[in-house]
């Protein structure tokens, strides 16, 4: 299977060996049409791999890939576009607000006893101890229970939709989706959840249990993390963890 480099710089695949001698044969592509294997990296000529090498071009062609409607007869290949850097960070932002906003209920159900909570946080982090032993306010436990279950309810919300279309509800929002990297299919469950998003979130747990320096090793894992999605290939490290890639939708 190949990735495709048209002449509008977009990606084109996965496509089988025999449909690129197709787009080869019928003039749409020729030996220095830019590709690459499913599952590598690397960008070479088709003319460079073996399966191509003694393929004769129909006509001369400039290196490129025209996929219109006999391209669509010859496969039904669309075009594969990486998710600009921005729309990645707006749609994780966009996630992120969406859990404050399933926070409010349970502020405003604490109301005036916010700020008594905020004070034995606060107090907590200063002496390395958290207990809510001595904190008298009736509002609390309702509170929890409503934050816990709106917090679950929305998290159960983005599991579904990221292993049924690959889209949280901000990648909704933003009109990008993840894929295998292999094959472009949606990446299910254990790919986008169980490899994609809990190991990252653990070895930020366990950096930010270490005394002193914690923080500091958690901020930098997250902002090295998110700055990958400016390399060329535009994946994070769960990227390459869980085999996936973000497109637009």
């Amino acid at each position: 299977m190949f990735i495709i480099i048209g002449g509008d710089g977009k990606e084109y695949g996965p496509a089988t060996a025999s449909q690129v001698r197709g787009w080869l044969d019928g003039g749409r592509a020729n030996v220095d049409t830019r590709a690459k294997r499913v599952g590598t990296e690397e960008w070479r000529r088709l003319g460079d791999f073996v399966e191509f090498g003694g393929v004769e071009v129909a006509a001369p062609a400039d290196a490129s890939l025209n996929v219109g409607e006999e391209g669509s007869e010859q496969g039904g290949v669309e075009p594969v576009t990486l998710a600009s850097p921005w729309s990645r960070l707006l749609a994780r932002c966009a996630d992120g607000f969406l859990e404050f906003l399933a926070a409010v209920p349970a502020l405003v159900v604490l109301g005036p006893d916010l700020m008594k909570v905020l004070e034995t946080v606060v107090k907590a982090s200063r002496e390395g101890e958290f207990s809510l032993e001595g904190l008298e306010t009736t509002r609390l436990m309702p509170a929890l229970v409503l934050f816990t279950a709106l917090q679950l309810a929305l998290l159960g919300i983005q599991i579904f939709l990221l292993t049924s279309r690959g889209q949280s509800l901000g990648k909704i929002l933003l009109g990008v989706r993840v894929v295998r990297a292999d094959d472009g299919e949606k990446p299910g469950f254990l790919r986008v959840w169980l490899l994609r998003e809990l190991p990252s979130g653990a070895i930020q747990g366990m950096l930010q249990l270490l005394p002193v320096v914690g923080f500091f090793l958690r901020f930098a894992f997250v902002t090295t993390n998110y700055l990958m999605i400016f390399r060329e290939d535009r994946r994070c490290l769960h990227d390459f963890i869980a085999g996936t890639r973000v497109v637009r939708a």
